[in-house]
Order: C-alpha cells, then structure tokens, then sequence
C-alpha cells in the first residue's frame, strides 16, 4: 500500500458519497497535485507502471468531471475536460486514432508503461471523449472536434452544454469528418456499418472503413 495521492480519490465525489468539506479539500489536491497539462494524471508516482504518473486513464477524467460537478466544482470541472480533449485532439492530429491512455504531462503523447503495449481503439476514451464535447458544444449542433476556443462560460450540471466554436473556426461543428471524430460517426453499410441511427463503430479497428471514407492511421 502507498500513502499517495491518487484520481480514484475523486471517486466518492463522482458517487455523492463525500461531505462537502471532504469534496473541498480532494478538489484543491487534484487541481495542485494531479491536473497537467493534457489532464488529469493518475497518481503522484512515476513508477513505469501504466496506472502511474504520467499517464491519465479517459475513465478516470470522467469520474473527476462529474464528481467535481456534483460538488459545485465547475472550474476545475472544465479545466480537466478541456486539457483532455486537447490531449486527444493533439495526439488525434499526428496519429489519427485514439488510444487507451495518455501522457498528461503534456499533449499529444499517447501512454506508456505496463506490461503490454499501447492499445489502440478505444472504446472508453471514444465515449468519455464523446462526453466532454458535449458539454463545450451545443445539443442541436454537437462538435467533430475541439472548438479552437475554450466556450466562454462554465456549465453547471443543469445547464450544459453552454458555448458553440466561434464563426471563423476552421473546424465548425458538423463539417470535421477528417478531425478527431470521425470514428464514432456511424458507419456507411459499404463499409461496414449499420446504417442505423445513433450506432457508432470506431473506424481504426475495422481496417475496410479506412482509405477513401477515412484518413489512414500513421505507423
């Protein structure tokens, strides 16, 4: 057992199950102790172990998020969501995939450490990615990718999402099929989708989806 700082301290937050004073004080630690630049890291040790430092888990920043939210917590809140997302908008940018974790020490990076390598897919950083744009983008016009600025106001659980991408943004809502979100758009049927309404497959791991409807992934 280690007397270290870890996310899942954000756990009794994200459940209700903290006291107001008990949620104060674990917000304060996380915002000086495990928010980085591309989020929220896992723990205060860099062991090489991938549930370590550097590495920030997509699972983890969602039970952060909403756990601060719980609590009144909106600007950290939103601090964590924007740094991730700009985390896997960055790496989305040079690799073009998602991953199963991240170096938060910056942006860009995929994860390491562990006894295996870096997965590629994945279906937790798709829907908690999923997630947190839908709290910076608008329900009727939901974002492909990461609005170049930050929304103007911080939501509140009950009333979210709040801000849409500026007028000139390159990547305007709903016209990015070649940014980060491309993958959990359904699917056409000649490429291996459904075709039904609001069924989402990720693109890199269906290798038939790629070339002429979808950018090819670096190696």
């Amino acid at each position: 057992m280690r007397n270290q700082l870890t996310a899942a301290a954000l756990f009794p937050l994200y459940v209700n199950a903290a006291s107001r004073e008990r949620a104060t004080k674990v917000a304060a630690a996380a915002e000086s102790r495990l928010l980085k630049p591309g989020g929220l890291t896992t723990t205060t040790v860099n062991s090489g172990q991938q549930w370590d430092a550097p590495n920030g888990w997509a699972p983890l920043q969602w039970v952060a998020v909403e756990g601060l939210q719980n609590y009144g917590q909106q600007k950290i809140a939103m601090e964590v969501t924007w740094r991730f997302l700009t985390n896997v908008q960055h790496t989305y940018d040079s690799k073009q995939k998602l991953v199963e974790k991240y170096d938060v020490s910056s942006t860009g990076t995929g994860g390491g450490g562990g006894e295996y390598p870096l997965q590629d897919g994945f279906g937790w950083t798709n829907g908690v990615t999923l997630k947190m744009l839908d709290l910076i983008c608008p329900q009727e016009k939901p974002c492909d990718a990461l609005p170049a600025t930050r929304p103007a106001t911080t939501p509140s659980p009950q009333d979210k999402p709040v801000a849409a991408p500026a007028a000139n943004d390159p990547r305007p809502c709903g016209t990015a099929k070649d940014r980060l979100l491309t993958l959990c758009r359904p699917l056409p049927k000649s490429v291996g989708g459904s075709g039904l309404p609001g069924h989402y497959r990720p693109v890199q791991t269906h290798s038939a989806a790629r070339g002429k409807h979808f950018p090819t992934p670096s190696r």
